[in-house]
């Protein structure tokens, strides 16, 4: 089922190019010093076959909710399944992240800066920090005004998940759970894992006290009706009703 990406419309790439991608179920937006609009194309398209081969052979790889071990010889497929062990979730709450980072390391090589959104998951390479931009809903007292910025330069996965809105399975209540790490299965992995953890206000500092101790994570944002808990590599920002940046 395809949803819209309305939110791709808050984006202001300054002097960067800017393209759609799509394959299969995957949905991207790229961004990139320089147009490389085919090349994105064929690297989408090597991650999907890649995957959806594994997929055929292994049924439970997407089925599971819970970690698998099938041996993949898939780049993508494994990385999928070490998020999923070192979250406790299935191989498939990697999935977006994942390939936006597949994507992304093909294209780095040819641009200093690239970033590649795939259905609210990001991935993204730049020579200093970027500005990004939660949405936790308009009923959320945040609303469209929670922004920061994160160090980029050496890659860094931004990943969200809500249990409120989107198309993506939560098992939690909160309005948004923003994970990142410089791996896109891991971010992904774990907005699903700690998203499925908060189901009241007074599960948000729960939840950050306990990605703080164990620092698995480069960073954390959640938000649940009026409470907000931040760690890690983020440095929060005023919005004053500017679009987030995604050039320095």
């Amino acid at each position: 089922m395809y949803t819209r990406r309305y939110y791709r419309g808050w984006t202001a790439n300054g002097k960067l190019f800017s393209w759609k991608t799509v394959h299969g179920e995957s949905d991207l937006e790229v961004h990139a010093a320089k147009p490389m609009k085919d090349f994105a194309a064929k690297a989408l398209y090597r991650c999907r076959i890649e995957l959806e081969a594994h997929i055929s052979a292994f049924p439970v790889f997407r089925e599971s909710m819970v970690p698998v071990h099938t041996s993949p010889e898939s780049c993508i497929a494994r990385y999928m399944e070490m998020a999923a062990d070192a979250f406790g979730t299935g191989p498939m709450a990697a999935v977006a992240g994942a390939v936006a980072q597949g994507v992304g390391e093909q294209l780095r090589h040819f641009s200093s800066t690239v970033i590649v959104e795939n259905g609210g998951d990001i991935w993204a390479v730049h020579p200093g920090r970027l500005r990004f931009l939660v949405y936790p809903g308009v009923a959320s007292p945040f609303g469209g005004k929670l922004t920061f910025s994160v160090d980029c330069s050496r890659g860094m996965a931004i990943c969200t998940s809500s249990g409120r809105m989107g198309p993506s399975l939560s098992l939690g209540r909160a309005d948004s759970v923003t994970a990142l790490h410089p791996s896109g299965a891991m971010a992904d992995a774990a907005a699903t894992a700690l998203g499925n953890l908060v189901h009241s206000e007074a599960d948000v500092h729960r939840v950050i006290a306990l990605e703080s101790c164990r620092r698995r994570l480069s960073g954390l944002i959640v938000c649940a009706g009026d409470c907000i808990g931040v760690w890690g590599n983020t440095r929060m920002e005023d919005d004053d009703d500017k679009k987030p940046e995604i050039n320095q």
